[in-house]
């Protein structure tokens, strides 16, 4: 029995592979190979209806002529194209947000390591002015501290 979603895409059979392109125009013009080679004595299964109809129809797309297999199978691969056409710029158009959101969030994150690194140059500066600093005060200390204790009086 076929196994279809209301929306005419094939479905897997528990686990299975989905159905092949052969399988599904198969199925649509209602011919199978053991059925042409040794048909059986009771009555061959048609299809259970129609295929769906694509929801905006090519204009250069044929009229469906009764139940012609060929109709039927070409009808259902169009569906099937607009199908996997639709989908296809759907998630196309996904992919495009998700990329512009990214794109968006690593511009910001760029600016705030360039805000992070100018922060670390100031503090670089800082720390290199403060050494300066704590040098010439060393220097400073030992030059009128420290000689001044050995020019002062001897013990004695």
């Amino acid at each position: 029995m076929d196994q279809r979603p209301s929306n005419g895409k094939p479905r897997e059979d528990k686990g299975g592979p989905p159905d092949s392109l052969m399988a599904i125009l198969k199925r649509a013009s209602g011919v199978d190979e053991k059925e042409q080679r040794a048909p059986k004595p009771a009555v061959l299964q048609q299809p259970s209806g129609p295929p769906p109809a694509p929801a905006n129809p090519p204009a250069n797309l044929p009229e469906r002529r009764g139940d012609d297999p060929v109709d039927a199978a070409g009808h259902a691969l169009i569906a099937l194209l607009q199908s996997a056409a639709e989908n296809s710029n759907a998630e196309y158009d996904r992919a495009t947000i998700h990329a512009s959101q990214l794109a968006n969030e690593l511009r910001a994150v760029e600016d705030r390591i360039r805000q992070y690194e100018a922060e670390a140059a100031h503090f670089r500066e800082r720390a290199a002015r403060a050494e300066e600093w704590l040098q010439r005060i060393a220097r400073e200390i030992e030059s009128h501290l420290i000689p001044s204790r050995r020019s002062g009086p001897s013990p004695g």
